[in-house]
This record gives C-alpha cells, sequence and structure tokens, in this order.
C-alpha cells in the first residue's frame, strides 16, 4: 500500500486538463497517456528540486543543522504515479518508509525520539563504536582526564595523556560517558526529546507551471496527431 506525501492536480487543474482533453477529442487511450504525462513532469520537477535543493516555490531548501550533506538526497528514487481516476494522479512511493520521511519534511513535523529509538539507529551504534573523534577528544582532555596506570610497586598513578592517544585508543562512547562523569552531571539522560523538523516542500508544482504542463503536452500530442 502507498502511503506518505501525495501530489494531486487541484480541480482547476482539473478542468483545464478536461478543457484541453475536449478540444483535442483524444481516444481514452490517448487521454490516459496524456494524464500520465503531466504526473511524469510532476515527478521530474520534483527530483529537480532534490538536486538543486529548492522548495516547489523555487526557495532555497532549509539545509540541515549538521553537516553540509544535501537534503532528501535518495528520495527521488521510487516515486511513481497511481491511478486513482480517469483524470487523477497521486505521485507517491511504494517504500513506505520513505513515504514517512517525505511526508515529514514535505509539511514539517514535530517528531518525538526515544533513548531506545536512538541506541537501535544503526547510524547511531556506528558512530559510538568509531575511535573518538578530535573534537570529543579534545573535551576529554580539557577536563582534566588523566588514565589510570599502575606503577613499578603496583601503586595506581594517573597519567596525562595526549588527543592523539585518547583518539586512537577510546571509542566516542567510552569517551562521551568520562567526559559526563568528570562534569560530575547529576541529570539522568532523557528517556525521550523532541525535534523540529522544518517544512521543505520539494514534492509538486506551482500552479503555473501545472498549467504551462498541461499547455505543453496538449501542443505535443496535437502535433503527433496531425503528424499520424
Amino acid at each position: 500500500m502507498i502511503e506518505g506525501v501525495r501530489c494531486k492536480l487541484n480541480p482547476s487543474d482539473l478542468k483545464k486538463l478536461k478543457r484541453q482533453l475536449h478540444i483535442l477529442a483524444l481516444p481514452p487511450r490517448e487521454q490516459t497517456r496524456f494524464v500520465n504525462g503531466v504526473a511524469r513532469e510532476i515527478i521530474k520537477d520534483s527530483r529537480k528540486n532534490i538536486r538543486q535543493q529548492r522548495t516547489v516555490s523555487g526557495s532555497a531548501m532549509e539545509p540541515r543543522k549538521n553537516g553540509k550533506r544535501k537534503m532528501l538526497r535518495k528520495m527521488g528514487k521510487g516515486l511513481i504515479a497511481k491511478r486513482t481516476g480517469r483524470f487523477r494522479r497521486e505521485v507517491a512511493w511504494k517504500n513506505g518508509r520513505k513515504s514517512q520521511i517525505a511526508y515529514r519534511h514535505q509539511h514539517g513535523v514535530t517528531q518525538k525520539i526515544t533513548a531506545n529509538q536512538q541506541n537501535k539507529s544503526l547510524k547511531s551504534r556506528e558512530r559510538n563504536e568509531r575511535p573518538a573523534s578530535r573534537t570529543i577528544a579534545k573535551q576529554l582532555k580539557a577536563e582534566g582526564y588523566k588514565l589510570p596506570v599502575k606503577g613499578k610497586r603496583g601503586k595506581i598513578r594517573l597519567k596525562r595523556v595526549s588527543i592523539k592517544w585518547i583518539m586512537q585508543n577510546m571509542t566516542n562512547a567510552r569517551a562521551a560517558m568520562l567526559i559526563h562523569i568528570l562534569r560530575g552531571d547529576p541529570s539522568p539522560r532523557p528517556r525521550s526529546w523532541e525535534i523540529e523538523i522544518p517544512e521543505r516542500p520539494f514534492l509538486g508544482v506551482t500552479p503555473d507551471k501545472a498549467d504551462q504542463f498541461i499547455v505543453d503536452l496538449a501542443q505535443q500530442t496535437l502535433s503527433q496527431i496531425k503528424r499520424a
């Protein structure tokens, strides 16, 4: 079942489309091709929005808060046009997970994340198991971390370590835990928190562009009929 973001022609567009089809007097098969063509143009334009990181209105898409990677990089794949009526198509995804992601970014939502979800995340696990980054190593050193080592007589002494040593011998998770202990932060880790996902409406077209799609496709269809 296809769920998530769907792009439909509004009533005004439908009237214009039906008028164009009436003028051309297309047989049913050609009418279907015409409507499918409009849907394909919407999919094509939506993919272009993702590549150029812009919204339907042409404004710049809000970038991610952390990192420089583009938003919605893989969302252009898997888009399909589902027939919901003679002159109606819905642009959506076969993949339910992609549909959910698209909906959040298309409309902007407040999403609740739990600690269990975060821990189960593959990316989160991979990040925690990686060698300590330079940033977190600097933080740990700044907190005055010293490595407990055994002396010649078996006594434990504390030895200062370098940022390089921390990066080579600790994981991100280990270093973060030690920072938490050294800071003496008594507050427990929150079990859940909320994140704000801003609107990034990339799927669809403006009314003017939809009109232009219809006019261009109608002209192309008419030209093909004349050549036949």
